[in-house]
């Protein structure tokens, strides 16, 4: 290529064309991309350098016609990638089935314990109240009943947020 040639070359390049078949692309049909990669191949590189495509997908494993590529180049992989996928789907469910009976469990821990304290609580606030205490009594089992009734209330302990908010 001799030097003319390459300064063509390069001025195609950076100057693009000022006329174009249409200024709207609507109306912009095949037939004038095809003339006007002919009359540019430069114009035809830098359309073939700028393409791409991408594929999204939401499942583990690839669509069909990526699995056909993949088996034809790997014999026997498809059906490893789905027993590895269905594996892995009873593993996770697995898990999420005993995380569940974990926080089952944990629940019914902590309901025996509060149980426990306050039942506590008020034999000693009646022990109080027989012996001749009725403060301590009233503040051990109003204390009791107030802080259960939060606990139903809100469904857990109050966090020191919730009393800032309510200021």
């Amino acid at each position: 290529m001799d030097d003319t040639s390459k300064q063509v070359d390069d001025q195609a390049i950076t100057d693009p064309p000022t006329e174009y078949p249409s200024d709207d692309v609507d109306t912009v049909t095949e037939g004038d991309i095809i003339e006007a990669v002919k009359n540019s191949p430069q114009l035809a590189g830098l359309i073939l350098s700028n393409s791409s495509e991408m594929q999204v997908f939401s499942s583990p494993l690839p669509d069909a016609a990526q699995l056909e590529r993949i088996e034809k180049l790997h014999p026997g992989i498809t059906d490893r990638l789905l027993t590895a996928s269905e594996e892995e789907s009873k593993h996770r469910r697995k898990m999420e089935e005993k995380a569940l009976d974990a926080q089952i469990d944990n629940d019914s821990r902590n309901q025996r314990n509060g149980l426990i304290v306050v039942m506590s609580s008020l034999c000693i606030a009646c022990a109080l109240g027989l012996t001749g205490h009725p403060e301590a009594a009233s503040i051990i089992g109003g204390g009791t009943v107030i802080g259960l009734a939060t606990v139903f209330v809100l469904g857990r302990k109050p966090d020191k947020s919730d009393s800032s908010r309510a200021r």
